[in-house]
């Protein structure tokens, strides 16, 4: 609210990002992460399905339309993180709304998982986008920067030339 100070307002922000009690770490989960996370089996269940979206969206005009450098749908931090190349992303999700268009017309599987996962849509810092990373780029090792949300990567494709690819 304008009336209160702007220590008042920078410490709810900060509450809301750094929460006292909980640890700051990574959590890397490579394997049988649906065990561990609700989410995770969720995603990891709907793979096909999501991968097919994935896949039609890239064919559709609509794509072009949507994609933005990295850091145009997040915080200005996140495009240190674009490494050497080109890393470009797609909003479905961001300050607990839809990107209806998307969501009715490309990503309805993906749409519902939000829906159906509070952890998601009642934290206001939440987003889900589609990110992609061109030939050729990398993007340093890196964590988020609050304790009071964990961040997913699941890769719906991954190049196969020249060996693994690092996630």
């Amino acid at each position: 609210h304008p009336t209160l100070p702007i220590e008042s307002v920078h410490s709810i922000v900060a509450s809301e990002w750094y929460h006292p009690g909980l640890t700051h770490q990574a959590v890397w989960c490579e394997k049988d992460c649906g065990q561990q996370f609700r989410l995770a089996r969720q995603l990891d269940a709907n793979y096909d399905l999501i991968k097919k979206e994935v896949d039609d969206f890239w064919r559709h005009p609509d794509a072009a339309k949507e994609l933005k450098g990295v850091g145009s749908h997040t915080t200005q931090f996140d495009r240190s993180l674009a490494g050497n190349g080109t890393w470009v992303d797609v909003r479905i999700w961001r300050g607990r709304a839809f990107n209806k268009h998307l969501c009715e017309n490309h990503f309805r599987v993906i749409c519902s998982i939000v829906e159906a996962s509070p952890e998601i849509w009642t934290n206001p810092w939440s987003h889900v986008l589609l990110s992609v990373l061109t030939p050729g780029s990398w993007s340093p090792f890196h964590q988020g920067l609050t304790n009071g949300q964990l961040t997913y990567h699941f890769p719906v494709g991954l190049p196969a030339a020249r060996g693994v690819p690092e996630l």
